[in-house]
């Protein structure tokens, strides 16, 4: 993304390999930046929703969706 020109102010990683103890840390390492970790490991199923209720107009915009997630591990490279 940085090498084609767009500022990258946050990484989030959801699903199951988030939940092991080496995965996070080798991810934020390789992307050599900070990444946020929820702490539900549902964050496709979350964004899927959102998605699916901006479609027809149920939701406002997806620029809130960040709200909704608690972040519970930022490992830094």
């Amino acid at each position: 993304m940085r090498d084609a020109g767009h500022e990258v102010q946050e990484i989030r990683a959801t699903g199951g390999f988030a939940r092991s103890e080496l995965w996070p840390q080798m991810l934020s390492d390789v992307l050599r930046t900070p990444a946020d970790f929820p702490a539900a490991a549902q964050g496709s199923a979350l964004g899927a929703a959102l998605m699916g209720m901006n479609a027809p107009g149920l939701a406002d915009s997806l620029s809130h969706a960040s709200d909704l997630v608690r972040i519970d591990e930022v490992p830094s490279p």
